[in-house]
């Protein structure tokens, strides 16, 4: 009796090596996913629809976006089609329309994950995350100042009074981050964080807080004039509260797990 045995398969270690790497992104993904919904946010821009416009993931409102593009492999593991790259030179945006006030009402906290691809000390003016509004006064801004490449988020009240806060650290360009700006009410309180670090406030006795729900507009990734971001960004999210210290530690720590640095 002649035994026939089965054809040995092999098995490439580097087979092996993608298919964990591939598993443990998707892990990555849904655990970004989980504590992002387990916070509630009012408006969550995931950026990962690879044309048309920018879909909200909780439903409030989409945003169009003007001259930036979805990258065809983006800044998530395994992830297609993934974040929104703005060139930094033709007023690249994504806009939103805020008829209910409900993005500059404080108490309020915003979001933005992604990474810039130049200093804004190389080209003398603000690298812009996001802006609501044009101009103050109701207005605020999620910036990197151009004098010393650190990151600050900036409310500007009524009269043009402003309440801003700093990061500790500047930005490291092509290095991906997660940062936060809150807004509290009525005490106008503002605090930054920037990668769990919590920047420097400047208080104002005379800001007026609740004044900023008078803005109707988003804009995110770039603004007239010298505002205007040079790389990519891959979340924005809005909460209509300010973020405990607890859930800002775990969404940064959420965040790491799933960011690299494409080139």
């Amino acid at each position: 009796m002649i035994v026939r045995q089965q054809p040995v398969k092999i098995i490439n270690v580097l087979d092996i090596n993608v298919l964990t790497s591939a598993k443990a992104a998707v892990k990555r993904r849904r655990r970004w996913r989980d504590v992002m919904l387990a916070t509630v946010p009012v408006s969550w821009w995931e950026f990962n629809e690879g044309s048309g416009d920018a879909i909200d993931t909780m439903g409030f409102q989409n945003g169009s976006v003007n001259g930036a593009t979805y990258l065809s492999d983006g800044v998530i593991v395994g992830e297609q089609t993934k974040g929104l790259f703005f060139d930094g030179d033709n007023v690249d945006n994504v806009n939103m329309q805020n008829p209910s006030g409900t993005w500059t009402a404080a108490p309020f906290t915003l979001m933005a994950v992604g990474r810039h691809d130049r200093l804004a000390s190389s080209v003398g003016y603000t690298n812009n995350w996001c802006l609501c509004a044009d101009m103050p006064p109701n207005s605020y801004s999620l910036s990197v100042g151009s004098t010393n490449d650190k990151v600050f988020f900036t409310c500007f009240d009524t009269v043009q009074n402003k309440i801003s806060a700093v990061s500790i650290d500047p930005i490291r360009i092509q290095v991906p981050m997660i940062c936060f700006g809150t807004l509290d009410a009525p005490s106008g309180t503002c605090w930054l964080w920037h990668d769990g670090v919590r920047g420097v406030p400047t208080p104002s006795n005379e800001f007026g807080a609740t004044s900023l729900q008078t803005g109707t507009t988003l804009r995110i990734g770039g603004a007239a004039g010298n505002e205007q971001m040079m790389g990519t960004i891959d979340d924005f999210a809005f909460w209509s509260r300010v973020l405990t210290d607890g859930e800002i530690a775990d969404l940064t720590l959420a965040s790491q797990g799933k960011l690299f640095i494409r080139t």
